[in-house]
């Protein structure tokens, strides 16, 4: 990969998704954020995305529901997605979530977390 990944975020929490687009900055990573599923994707419909961070609870769509319609079409099969969770979805929800998604991860992380789980996502190939 020559350009640096470009990601996604997708959380209805304003102050989170402003952390994470921090974290990510300081990574050279440029990203977008959608409110919630149904925004994510009509705007994975406009932009190439390299991965997708997703909470869970969200309104109108949460995460489970997006990753299920990301990996169900085949036109974005290959985006890679990181599964974030700070609580509230029961047992079944997150080992759906963990079978879909590329990587998970908890609230709260740290830079260096994130920077791990990113990295294990192979974007280079």
């Amino acid at each position: 990969m020559t350009e640096s990944p470009h990601a996604l975020i997708v959380d209805d929490d304003d102050q989170f998704s402003f952390l994470v687009e921090t974290y990510l900055s300081m990574l050279g990573i440029s990203s977008d954020v959608a409110q919630n599923g149904i925004d994510a994707l009509e705007m994975i419909e406009e932009k190439n995305f390299d991965f997708i961070m997703t909470d869970f609870k969200m309104p109108l769509m949460n995460g489970l529901q997006l990753l299920e319609k990301i990996k169900g079409n085949p036109n974005y099969q290959s985006i890679k997605t990181i599964f974030v969770t700070g609580g509230g979805a029961d047992v079944n929800d997150i080992c759906a979530a963990e079978n879909l998604a590329d990587q998970y991860i908890l609230k709260p992380f740290t830079l260096e977390t994130l920077k791990d789980k990113i990295h294990s996502l192979n974007l280079e190939q």
